[in-house]
């Protein structure tokens, strides 16, 4: 079944999308509704070519978010980079949240190589000062197998670019050190890395897993990007302290506390408020995208700018008040003409409800309304369209849900059923065209599942869950009691181990790489188990009963199984016509998991088999 992405190839699509070209004035485009504006987007994107450059503005988060989720389905997610606010309120002292800054560095480091790219930002993100194209790409640490490392050095780098040391470098933003053993996670990797020293020299370089800690693939080359925009070197932070402190002078005693937190604490707290004094900041995301980016703009970002700004400059007084030492609106956002000047150096449209003064037309296109007896309704209207020289494309969000809606509608003229996504669907008139959703028919929930990068999975043992005095098995010794975390010499290398005590006061120390032989003790009654002796018979004896134990059960089973594979029972009939339009009334759509389990569960019905299924779920909150 055709997708989505296939129908923009048609030169024949939404002739009056088409005619939306960047100009310079600004082109206003009003009457556009529903996903009507991201497909023109998106058409225009790809008419541009494979080295096309795109900056869309929305008004705020959830208009981003709906753009994103739009323009992802039509062109790929891969292509659209999404550029979030740091989601701080001016002067907010706090960091932001990780997956705000993520964003934007995968973003920032994505568009200084060539290619095609479309960013989605809001009007907030985009009126905010950026470093230079290029920059986060110098402050990163680049890793290579094969290069020289100093140890010391490469423990100074990551804690600069905001990284911290941890036993075990299990979450987003942490390194760990284990003699020559160095492992990172930092933005933009699907998993962490591993590298081993031998000497100074970079041995090997691999992704490891987070469940078992376990190197996996090796790599040849890996860039570790640093946590925050801007972090300064030791120059830099010297520099920018000594204008900090020419900005607030007699404040000499509060300097130093603050200069001990930023340069020997390395403590980030409101940086986004104090950049300015460390780094120039003078250009925008057009300046990363390029010369020939082009931009799309939803709503007025010069109000926006000036609303921002006035909410700034009120809130920067009660932050100087409180003792902090920030810089001053200008210096972190663009002022309201400035912001309009380089809207303006570039070609772009902008999507409006009304026609302004400027150039520009109108295209006449209706919003897809929601059909209120389902499938009924929507018909009877696909029909009415019909008459009037109007073909509905519908698009259903899998491929397994247009198969069954190929079923319902098989009676109606339609243009045919795409698989896809977009938020709401529209008709336009003129062009005898109409792309409609079906979960505005079936009046579901529009949210589209995102395939987010793998992060691994919790680790067997989370060292942050252990507490002293809690009992693990060792998967050769059995029971013990864990007694925390050392560092000890191996050699001529540190390792960080797991201390065990076992019966007698035996300690068994675990290096923290082998933790995934190590579990949680668990018992029925949450009482104490007796504490195994190390190198004692009861642990292998226990296992020994166990595994017969085991197989005893497996015999049952096979004998049971043997009897039911030979019985039978009147099967049930397959699925209807209305049972079918009953399911796709639905309101959510089915995870892949759900969608598997319905289907197993109703064939194992259809058959003349007893049915021996157990299905597990819980409820969502």
């Amino acid at each position: 079944m055709q997708t989505i992405r296939e129908l923009l190839d048609d030169p024949r699509l939404f002739p009056s999308l088409r005619q939306i070209v960047q100009s310079r004035p600004r082109l206003d485009v009003a009457g556009l509704d529903g996903a009507a504006p991201a497909v023109s987007i998106a058409m225009r994107h790809l008419a541009q070519g494979k080295n096309a450059r795109t900056l869309v503005l929305a008004a705020d988060a959830r208009e981003l978010e709906r753009l994103r989720d739009d323009l992802g389905a039509l062109l790929g997610d891969d292509q659209v980079l999404p550029f979030p606010t740091l989601e701080l309120k001016p002067y907010e002292w706090r960091k932001p949240f990780g997956a705000s800054l993520e964003s934007r560095l995968t973003t920032l480091d994505a568009l200084r190589r060539p290619g095609s790219a479309i960013v989605v930002a809001t009007h907030a993100a985009f009126g905010q000062r950026l470093s230079e194209p290029g920059a986060i790409g110098r402050e990163a640490i680049v890793l290579k197998k094969g290069d020289l490392a100093d140890l010391k050095e490469l423990r100074g780098d990551l804690c600069r670019l905001g990284y911290r040391e941890e036993p075990l470098c299990e979450e987003m933003g942490t390194f760990s050190v284990r003699g020559g053993i160095v492992d990172v996670f930092g933005y933009g990797m699907d998993n962490p890395v591993r590298l081993e020293l031998w000497g100074d020299e970079i041995e090997t370089l691999r992704s490891y897993d987070l469940f078992t800690q376990r190197s996996q693939d090796e790599i040849a080359e890996v860039e570790v990007l640093p946590l925050d925009e801007g972090l300064p070197g030791k120059d830099a932070l010297q520099e920018g302290l000594f204008k900090l402190l020419e900005a607030f002078p007699g404040e000499d005693r509060r300097f130093e506390v603050e200069r001990q937190r930023l340069e020997d604490e390395g403590d980030r707290t409101g940086w986004a408020w104090q950049r300015p004094f460390f780094a120039k900041l003078d250009w925008t995301l057009l300046d990363h995208l390029g010369a020939n980016a082009e931009v799309f703009v939803f709503g007025d970002p010069v109000a926006s700018q000036k609303t921002l700004l006035e909410t700034a400059t009120t809130l920067r007084k009660a932050a100087v008040q409180t003792g902090h030492f920030v810089s001053t609106p200008e210096a972190i956002w663009f002022s309201e003409q400035e912001l309009s000047k380089r809207l303006e150096a570039a070609p772009g449209a902008r999507f409006t409800p009304f026609l302004g003064d400027g150039t520009g037309f109108r295209i006449d296109c209706r919003v897809q309304e929601r059909a209120g007896t389902g499938i009924a309704e929507a018909g009877a209207r696909i029909k009415e369209l019909d008459k009037s020289g109007v073909k509905v494309t519908l698009v259903s969000v899998n491929q397994g849900q247009a198969s069954r809606l190929t079923e319902i509608v098989e009676d109606l003229p339609l243009a045919g059923i795409v698989v896809g996504h977009l938020s709401a669907g529209f008709t336009l008139a003129t062009d005898g065209q109409a792309w409609w959703t079906d979960h505005q028919i079936f009046h579901r929930f529009a949210r589209r599942v995102r395939r987010s990068k793998s992060r691994g999975g919790a680790n067997l043992l989370d060292i942050e869950s252990l507490q002293k005095g809690d009992f693990v098995v060792h998967d050769s010794h059995g029971i013990g009691k864990y007694l925390g975390i050392e560092r000890i010499t191996a050699g001529d290398q540190m390792v960080d181990v797991l201390v065990i005590q076992y019966e007698g006061k035996d300690r068994l120390r675990v290096p923290v790489a082998e933790m995934a032989r190590i579990q949680k003790f668990g018992s029925r009654d949450g009482g104490e188990p007796q504490l195994h002796k190390l190198g004692g018979r009861t642990w292998d004896v226990l296992k020994e009963k166990t595994r017969k134990a085991i197989e005893e059960m497996v015999r049952e089973l096979v004998e049971l199984y043997a009897k039911r594979s030979v019985a039978k029972r009147p099967s049930l009939p397959p699925d209807d016509h209305f049972q079918k339009e009953f399911e796709d009334s639905f309101p959510w759509d089915l995870t892949p998991d759900q969608d598997r389990a319905v289907k197993e569960a109703k064939l194992d019905m259809e058959s003349d088999k007893p049915m021996d299924r157990l299905v597990c779920g819980d409820v969502g909150f």
